[in-house]
């Protein structure tokens, strides 16, 4: 199943950065996921550089832009307004959580449950003040700390990415997914912890990033893509929990590109969102596909 053409679809996750002037540590060769680098990306420069796309007339459409920031930093107030001001777009933080005692596996945050010291602490609370919300990376095993967070905070919008990260889920990976038991209480978990965060009305969540290495499916390392009905026999109960914890209204089809572009091309990615939502309503399949995120990140 396609999604029709004329069907109105905004992306409310796509990675977006200057190959030239922003060193990343991410590239092809290396189909895994995880880098060391704390590079420059979301500094004012790069907000500012984002801001110039939407003035090229180039047939590119971007709604809004998440910045990143150190939210321990001391000059986090000036940082925010310098953001704000480099560009109006600007409608909220992403600060990587993503930290795994396995090491396997790359870690992005620098420290074991950053967001609970009281610096971090003090740094999220300026984001209210500039009326920013929050989005989460982190690994499934720190759905918890997202939990807690939220529950903290409960007038500060916060997104959570990629449905939490179930590393090993469809397979191995690193220590995580060896055996079908252990897939199975990866599962357990991981539903349970989900339940518990979408009881936070504060929270929405983005149904993406299911498709990267670290959940184990294996895709990435075929000579052929899978079929829309492989995935769909895979991840669709996933999916269908998330939806149904969240409901519609908190959750966004995302496409996590270029980086879920290691396990299959875009027009297939979204032909299984197409297929695994085909239950809802019309107006529903409205609400993940477009509105939710249009009224999340204010885009006009």
């Amino acid at each position: 199943m396609s999604i029709p053409e004329d069907f109105p679809i905004i992306d409310p996750h796509v990675h977006l950065w200057d190959i030239i002037k922003t060193p990343r540590v991410f590239t092809w060769p290396k189909k895994i996921f995880g880098w060391n680098d704390r590079s420059a990306l979301g500094s004012v420069g790069e907000t500012q550089w984002l801001e110039s796309l939407f003035l090229k007339s180039s047939g590119i459409e971007l709604g809004a832009i998440v910045g990143q920031v150190d939210l321990e930093s001391d000059q986090l107030d000036r940082w925010l307004f310098a953001h704000k001001t480099a560009s109006s777009k600007l409608m909220g933080i992403r600060q990587s959580l993503l930290w795994d005692k396995s090491k396997e596996i790359m870690n992005l945050c620098h420290k074991e449950k950053l967001t609970q010291s009281k610096k971090w602490r003090a740094g999220f609370d300026l984001l209210e003040k500039h009326n920013l919300l929050f989005e989460a990376c982190l690994f499934n095993p720190q759905l918890d700390e997202l939990n807690k967070l939220a529950k903290s905070y409960p007038n500060t919008s916060l997104i959570l990415e990629h449905m939490g990260f179930p590393i090993g889920l469809g397979g191995p990976y690193a220590s995580y997914g060896r055996s079908t038991s252990d897939r199975n209480n990866i599962l357990e978990q991981w539903q349970n912890d989900i339940a518990a965060v979408a009881e936070n009305k504060n929270v929405m969540v983005k149904l993406s990033g299911f498709f990267m290495p670290l959940l184990g499916w294996g895709y990435h390392k075929r000579d052929q893509e899978p079929s829309v009905n492989e995935i769909v026999d895979d991840c669709r109960p996933m999916f269908d929990f998330v939806i149904q914890q969240f409901g519609v209204d908190r959750c966004m089809f995302a496409s996590n590109f270029p980086m879920d572009k290691v396990s299959m091309k875009l027009s297939t990615l979204y032909d299984f969102y197409w297929t695994i939502s085909e239950d809802l309503s019309s107006d529903d399949r409205k609400k993940v596909f477009y509105k939710n995120a249009k009224e999340c990140y204010q885009i006009i």
